[in-house]
């Protein structure tokens, strides 16, 4: 399984905030639930994994969506012949194991129940215990295997493997989902993006990667704003239009406009503190 390049494609059609509390970091957590339970009971590991990431992958909203597992199943059967590999059978407990992960079902085949626990003992995230009397797995029962569970899900911990495995190594998260952006990243993106502004040509390849993931979470993040955040965006455009020179392509802007929103939706920033600062950068990196 190539869990970058699963990542990278289920991320381009997410409607969600990536970061939020059924993305990325949810999604990692619930793989190394799952990897631990199969080391005890022996469920399929393919299988776990491959819910990890399509169980969520096609939520509406953060709370309750009920047809979410449903819609799931279905993105893993259409991108099956592009990304999964498993057989027959083994598709099946996926297609099974994503349909109804919500239904609070306890009972079946042993590696379908260790994908629900998988999640069930990632509740923590959302301030919930997981109850034993909902787990349908022996090992998750486990006191130490619960306690484990639950204190990485009360922190909203990322795993690592976001950063080794998935391709986000740009990427560290607050205790809201948000990207984390220190003075460094923030001057390096900024940099970088008004490069766009130049009008003889395009801006050259970035030879850093970290740039280059951090830009793709951007662009994410914009599809996420434009369809579900319109009066954030109108007032972002106030903003930073006046920034940005009018050689800028449409790409530039919508980076533009994703960075600024990171931004405020991260430090809370006042609109007029953030022209400010966008402003210095612009001019530091123009001239």
């Amino acid at each position: 399984m190539n869990e970058e390049k699963t990542v990278a494609r289920i991320l381009r059609q997410y409607r969600l905030n990536p970061f939020g509390t059924h993305g990325v970091s949810h999604w990692a957590r619930v793989m190394e639930n799952g990897l631990k339970l199969a080391s005890y009971n022996g469920a399929d590991e393919n299988v776990v994994r491959y819910f990890a990431l399509f169980h969520d992958a096609r939520r509406r909203n953060e709370g309750l969506d009920f047809n979410h597992g449903l819609r799931g199943a279905n993105l893993a059967k259409r991108l099956r012949s592009e990304l999964i590999d498993l057989n027959d059978q083994q598709f099946e407990l996926l297609i099974l194991a994503c349909r109804d992960h919500t239904k609070g079902k306890t009972e079946g085949d042993i590696t379908v129940r260790t994908c629900w626990d998988s999640d069930r003992l990632d509740l923590a995230r959302v301030g919930k215990i997981p109850d034993p009397k909902r787990l349908c797995t022996d090992a998750a029962k486990q006191p130490e295997v619960m306690a484990w569970a639950t204190e990485r899900a009360s922190c909203r911990m990322v795993p690592e493997r976001i950063w080794n495995l998935w391709g986000l190594k740009s990427l560290r998260f607050n205790d809201r989902g948000l990207p984390w952006l220190d003075r460094e990243m923030v001057n390096r993106i900024l940099s970088r993006v008004t490069c766009g502004f130049m009008p003889q040509n395009s801006p050259p390849p970035c030879p850093d990667k970290q740039i280059r993931d951090f830009l793709q979470t951007l662009t994410t993040m914009q599809h996420y704003n434009y369809r579900y955040r319109s009066e954030a965006i109108m007032e972002m455009k106030d903003t930073i239009l006046p920034l940005i020179p009018e050689t800028a392509n449409t790409d530039v802007v919508r980076m533009w406009l994703a960075l600024a929103l990171a931004l405020k939706d991260l430090y809370h920033m006042r609109r007029t503190k953030l022209a400010e600062i966008l402003a210095k950068g612009v001019h530091r990196a123009i001239l």
